[in-house]
């Protein structure tokens, strides 16, 4: 559940409606996610709470960061990528070759880039899951720090597109407007911030990021930013808020037999968080669901347990017994935590049989 909650959130954001610049961003978040499926060995000590980012909207309630520099070299990222891409023809075969092709398509270069803050309004990005192939582009934005030039990045953009991008002026601010994608009529903003800093994404958001450095707006606060903090200066973290409607998809009750099973703590998950973390050659990932009340994280809790128990004995295939049984599960008052830790070779087999 927890992986239907990140992938379908992170992918409608950085779906059909943005740039391949923000699906990459969304490969690495995926790549997160997917190492829930497997591996947990000792515990690793939280990294110290961090500021939350200053430029974010009040109305943003999903909140992620990659840190490119440190990520986008990595030797296990880079297995991984090549272990998803040998099963999807439609994708580069090489991580290189993706980072190339990034460039050649949009001029963008995310080797030029330190670090990616992706935020959204949950609700929003539930609503554009929802109303699929109909839906309006939902409320999200995109901070890249980096080696960043204006004038160089406009002009490679320019160029890569063959035509000059559209520009209008909000309080002074540049706003360029990338053309619309497919059959779209709404583009993606685009503006320049201060300090080598540029943001991406619906017009609305990029305006309200203009806003919060102008005074006007307050920044993000909050649970959502709370949270964020908490996690600390790892690679890659993500927070969000579960819209009722996300959780609203699980089933009241499940039956078993002649009796039936009820679901209902499971609604009151209110937040979710992802963390992902080095140390030496593991990969240390853990997710956490925040619920209202400590009595349904704690009746989730024990079922989450009990199915993974039941896992060893019903399911057949050696090599899902395998990953099941090495999630490990803990809870903290109203958190359930699923907690991870992966070789490079791990991760590689989990996504290797993915792709398949």
């Amino acid at each position: 559940m927890q992986i239907v909650i990140i992938e379908g959130m992170v992918s409608q954001v950085v779906g059909r409606h943005s740039h391949k610049t923000i699906l990459l961003v969304g490969i690495m978040f995926l790549f997160g996610s997917l190492l829930v499926f497997a591996g947990c060995k000792a515990a690793v000590n939280p990294p110290p709470p961090v500021a939350v980012p200053a430029v974010i909207p009040q109305k943003a309630d999903l909140l992620g960061s990659i840190n490119v520099a440190e990520v986008i070299d990595d030797d296990i990222l880079t297995a991984a990528y090549l272990a998803w891409a040998e099963g999807n023809s439609d994708m580069p075969p090489t991580w290189e070759e993706a980072l190339d092709g990034i460039e050649s398509d949009t001029g963008v270069d995310l080797r030029d880039f330190s670090n990616i803050i992706m935020f959204a309004d949950a609700q929003s990005v539930a609503s554009c899951r929802e109303a699929g192939e109909n839906a309006s582009m939902p409320y999200f934005g995109v901070v890249a720090e980096g080696n960043l030039s204006e004038s160089v990045l406009v002009d490679s953009i320019e160029s890569k597109l063959g035509q000059e991008l559209i520009t209008t002026d909000y309080h002074g601010y540049a706003i360029y407007n990338l053309p619309p994608l497919d059959t779209q009529d709404e583009s993606v903003s685009v503006v320049f911030l201060a300090d080598g800093r540029v943001v991406f994404g619906d017009s609305v958001a990029v305006t309200d990021v203009i806003d919060v450095v102008r005074g006007v707006q307050p920044s993000i606060s909050g649970t959502v930013g709370d949270l964020y903090s908490k996690l600390g200066d790892v690679p890659i973290k993500l927070v969000t808020r579960v819209p009722d409607s996300v959780t609203g998809e699980i089933p009241p009750e499940i039956s078993l037999g002649p009796k039936s099973l009820s679901l209902l703590s499971f609604h009151d998950i209110e937040y979710l968080t992802l963390s992902l973390m080095r140390k030496q050659d593991v990969v240390h990932t853990v997710v956490s669901l925040e619920f209202s009340n400590s009595d349904s994280a704690e009746t989730s809790y024990r079922m989450m347990w009990v199915a993974q128990m039941a896992s060893k004995v019903i399911v057949d295939d050696p090599d899902v017994e395998g990953l099941l049984s090495k999630v490990h599960l803990s809870r903290s008052e109203s958190s359930v935590f699923l907690t991870v830790d992966m070789t490079a070779s791990e991760i590689v087999d989990v996504l290797s049989t993915k792709s398949q």
